[in-house]
């Protein structure tokens, strides 16, 4: 986003929860995998709506169509009109479209979209909402089974009335299905309806993921008993990731469901049903691959199994020139939501942990100057996710406010995240008593006393967000240090900072 456009966003967002929907909004339905329709005059927005299950990813994106001159901003909200993302232009200026890519709902219920447009554009719009992520790169029709390979003899395909059926037979059988065209994807999030018509007398179904060959893929794993397991076969062995267990959405002996798989770098998601139950971290199979279909026999004489899979569909991230996609918005949450959010959008790496969490903390000051709280006894990092939340209280009108330490060596060389109560903020390294700044901007809405903020350093640039609002980038030194708490004054002012749910995520 250039600087014009993001001075303008963070001066009307607060708004646009005030522009009235209209009489057309009720009737707005978004269904995932649907792209809709739409015309927006200037000043004006249309508004869809959605009913989403907790834990499901989606991805919405919006483009201009045909006639106007729209340049559109999408705004997803909850059903108490909390903003949870928000994005102009995803990859400025390379891709003006508006893109939210997964973006996981934190709770089952009613949600809203909201297209509007920059400034005083206006115009036709396409919007469409997938689970996972935003472009479909496979939606099988199953029009000809000849387009299908199988990994052995034993295993028997068809096509039929739009359906893929799967049959397979014997003791502890295992056959697997890809596309022989299929596209090669390493991040991905693949969705299948499964029908399991004949499993006699037990039944295993599921999909792999990142497939080299008939010797080296990962796979999913459902069976008639209620439950589900992660292997990695690699050259003929076959390691267990995760082994057979039960989760309260899998109903033992439910022969009709939906299944999905989400990867994104060593994560990997599981979803039943459209919900989540599981989620694994291995970087063993590095390499593209491709996605298939499984299906599996029990342990008894005479086994067989039939399944008829419909409605296989692929969607893929956007990729973008820039490397590292950083959203302009990043709703406040608890460690554990933002962290999975940060996961899935690819922010941060799978295995990042959370190293510290601080409930509750407080520091004051009479004096000029930076004063810091050291947390976490010692604990370090270079790359990490920052945040906290926090409320000051500043006797008088001097500038004074808030802030997080990090990268800090001692107590006269370290970097500073800060917010003051005349809205100014920035991001400056001091190296003894000297302070050098790379980013200083003004909020127009920070007088009020609670606020949120979150640092993201993923190398030698760090970037910043207030109360879920991401206000810019700066250069940093990229060293291993400690992290804090801190209070700042620019003259001598009382000023006290109460600091809650403070929390570092950490990666190599």
């Amino acid at each position: 986003m250039d600087a014009i456009k993001f001075v303008i966003i963070i001066s009307t967002i607060f708004l646009l929860s005030a522009i009235p929907t209209t009489s057309r909004a009720q009737e707005n339905i978004l269904e995932s995998f649907r792209t809709v329709e739409g015309q927006i005059a200037a000043g004006q927005s249309d508004v869809w709506i959605f009913e989403a299950r907790e834990g499901i990813v989606v991805s919405f994106q919006a483009q201009a169509a045909r006639s106007g001159n729209l340049d559109p901003i999408i705004v997803l909200s909850d059903d108490a009109g909390r903003t949870l993302a928000r994005n102009d232009d995803y990859d400025f200026p390379s891709i003006q479209d508006a893109v939210l890519q997964a973006v996981t709902i934190p709770r089952t219920g009613t949600y809203t979209v909201t297209i509007s447009g920059f400034d005083d554009t206006a115009g036709e719009y396409n919007l469409t909402m997938l689970n996972g992520f935003p472009e479909i790169v496979e939606q099988e029709l199953f029009n000809d089974v000849t387009e299908w390979e199988t990994s052995s003899d034993s295993l028997f395909a068809m096509t039929e009335a739009g359906a893929f059926v799967m049959a397979i037979s014997g003791v502890q059988q295992n056959g697997i299905a890809i596309k022989k065209e299929t596209e090669i994807v390493h991040d991905f999030y693949a969705q299948v309806n499964v029908e399991v018509t004949a499993g006699r007398p037990g039944w295993v179904v599921g999909m792999t993921a990142r497939q080299q060959d008939n010797a080296q893929y990962y796979q999913l794993k459902i069976n008639d008993s209620g439950l589900w397991q992660f292997v990695i076969r690699d050259q003929n062995d076959e390691r267990i990731i995760r082994d057979w267990a039960s989760h309260p959405a899998i109903v033992p002996g439910q022969a009709q469901f939906t299944l999905a798989l989400m990867m994104r770098g060593a994560g990997i998601d599981i979803f039943y049903n459209n919900l989540f139950i599981g989620h694994i971290v291995d970087n063993t199979l590095r390499d593209a691959g491709s996605v298939g279909l499984s299906i599996g026999t029990g342990t008894a004489i005479g086994s067989e199994t039939v399944v008829q899979f419909d409605n296989f569909i692929i969607t893929t991230p956007i990729q973008t020139d820039n490397t590292e996609h950083i959203p302009d918005f990043i709703a406040p949450a608890n460690p554990n939501q933002m962290v999975q959010n940060l996961r899935r959008q690819g922010i941060v790496p799978a295995d990042s942990v959370i190293i510290l969490t601080v409930p509750e903390s407080f520091i004051e000051s009479i004096n000029p100057g930076v004063r810091e709280i050291p947390l976490g006894n010692g604990v370090t990092a270079s790359k990490f996710v920052m945040a906290t939340d926090f409320s000051w209280r500043i006797s008088g009108d001097s500038p004074a406010g808030c802030g997080l330490i990090f990268r800090a060596i001692d107590d006269t060389d370290f970097s500073l995240a800060y917010l003051d109560q005349t809205g100014a903020y920035g991001i400056s390294r001091r190296h003894d008593e000297a302070f050098s700044s790379d980013l200083f901007g003004q909020l127009p809405t920070a007088q009020t006393s609670s606020h949120h903020l979150l640092v993201i350093a993923t190398g030698s640039v760090v970037h910043y967000y207030i109360d879920g609002q991401f206000v810019g980038s700066a250069n940093d030194e990229l060293v291993e240090g400690t992290v804090g708490n801190a209070v700042i004054n620019f003259e001598s002012v009382s000023t006290s900072c109460q600091f809650a749910d403070t929390w570092v995520l950490r990666w190599d």
